[in-house]
């Protein structure tokens, strides 16, 4: 009966939306509206001067749609190879008009909404001739942002308006540790926007749309009106977070995603995808899933019919193929599924032929993992030596390709260089720069790179000659 009601309303606003191309709404009009709009904004805009949404309040039921179908471009098809065939800009910007917002509230009323200037960041980014951006909060202890070699990238779970908490070190994502503060010393830190949330929301009434389900069987208008239009939630945020790791591996020597709850999940599907050095998926992932009927109802609800390529045979197939560096937690006591995988192993004993993945389930709450232990993890990674290859175009040779090597980690490194699966040589560079030259057509990487520690390195990407 729900599911009817939905799908009535959704063809009866269909039906009205030509007669509201330019009046205001009518009184019956605002009230399904206001049904639509029942979510708490991340600001009490209405007495604020100033823009505080990338989209303006809604003014009729044609504007609704329109603002929806603008920020929600791509289709669930666009995310198939995603990572390869978008084009992502080389140069970040600023939401220079929001920042400006913030900024001068702050300043005049001395009271703080996240404490930092011009802290919201776009990339640019096109995708099957469909122009979208990805956006987040930067934030940088030490160094002026952009000055690190490190990215960290914090995708956040269920709830609303999250990034303020991020920043204030509460809620239930830092429950065990304060994972803002304990990460930004570190590196560069991201928060990423989640559509329809924050300074993202669309508004009416001083409420944003709602787009969270309260049970299984009531799916949000929002919800509704995507899946019907082939352009799912979840898909549209998974684009949007490759495109982000696609840019931060062309800016930074290494780049590390963090998830937790469906942020655990999101960090798992775009590590899939776009190939960070290290992801952290807690309470995000279990092979259980696959099995487990109000698991699947809600992952179909938000992420379309692509969610059937999404088996734990897949997923395992790909993080075998890609050299991230997988660390899967799931707290004590948290939910029926994730008692049951630790209990069992699961997950655990299905990827112990994986060995870019590891386990960690010895603490409690729903929130990320003790400070200390990924702190373990990660360093573990940031301390893995790694390779880029670049072609040398200055020099000029018809019968073979000069490659440029430098290398990230303490000299000297061994290393090997395979052509088609094959080991074609070792070699060692005595510094971070290194050259190596290749005489035939292949397909090229470096492998097995041992540092002066001792200590195994990450695949480089591959190369064609």
């Amino acid at each position: 009966m729900q599911k009817n009601y939905f799908h009535f309303l959704l063809l009866f606003l269909s039906a009205l939306w030509p007669n509201f191309s330019s009046a205001q709404m009518s009184k019956n009009d605002s009230t399904v509206v206001k049904s639509i709009c029942t979510e708490g904004a991340y600001v009490s805009y209405w007495n604020k001067p100033g823009p505080w949404f990338t989209n303006g309040e809604i003014t009729s039921v044609q504007d609704m749609y329109d603002k929806i179908n603008a920020e929600f471009i791509f289709s669930n098809e666009d995310y198939v190879d995603c990572y390869a065939q978008m084009q992502v800009s080389t140069e970040m910007q600023f939401d220079t008009a929001i920042n400006a917002t913030i900024n001068n509230y702050e300043d005049s009323t001395g009271l703080v909404i996240y404490g930092l200037r011009n802290p919201l960041v776009k990339i640019p980014f096109t995708l099957q001739q469909k122009q979208g951006y990805a956006r987040a909060l930067l934030d940088s202890s030490n160094n002026v942002s952009g000055n690190h070699d490190i990215a960290f990238m914090l995708i956040t779970g269920t709830g609303n308006n999250f990034i303020k908490e991020i920043i204030d070190n509460v809620g239930y994502h830092n429950t065990n540790c304060q994972v803002m503060n304990y990460f930004k010393t570190r590196g560069d830190f991201y928060v990423m926007s989640v559509p329809n949330e924050d300074y993202r929301g669309i508004t009416f009434n001083k409420k944003k749309m709602s787009y969270t389900m309260t049970s299984l069987y009531s799916s949000p208008f929002m919800i509704n009106y995507l899946n019907a239009s082939n352009k799912s939630y979840g898909i549209n945020r998974l684009i949007e977070y490759v495109a982000m790791i696609k840019y931060l591996k062309s800016k930074y020597k290494k780049v590390c995603v963090l998830g937790l709850s469906t942020g655990g999940k999101v960090a798992h599907w775009i590590s899939l995808m776009a190939e960070p050095d290290a992801a952290l998926v807690s309470s995000g992932y279990s092979v259980l899933v696959d099995n487990d009927y109000n698991s699947q109802i809600v992952n179909a609800a938000y992420y379309g019919n692509l969610l059937t390529i999404f088996t734990k045979d897949s997923l395992k197939k790909r993080a075998k193929e890609i050299k991230t560096q997988f660390l899967f937690t799931l707290p004590k006591f948290d939910s029926p599924i994730a008692q049951l995988d630790i209990d069992s192993q699961y997950t655990k004993t299905f990827y112990q032929d994986v060995p870019n993945a590891s386990f960690f389930y010895n603490y409690t709450n729903h929130a990320f993992p003790p400070c200390a232990t990924m702190d373990s993890f990660f360093t573990r990674c940031l301390n893995k030596p790694k390779v880029f290859c670049t072609p040398d175009t200055a020099a000029c040779n018809t019968d073979s390709l000069v490659v440029d090597l430098n290398f990230y980690g303490k000299a000297p490194f061994v290393f090997n260089i395979y052509k088609d699966s094959v080991i074609q040589f070792t070699d060692t560079a005595l510094s971070t720069q290194h050259q190596v030259v290749l005489y035939t057509a292949g397909n090229y990487w470096i492998d097995n790179i041992i540092d002066s520690n001792g200590t195994i390195g990450y695949r480089s990407d591959r190369l064609n000659m």
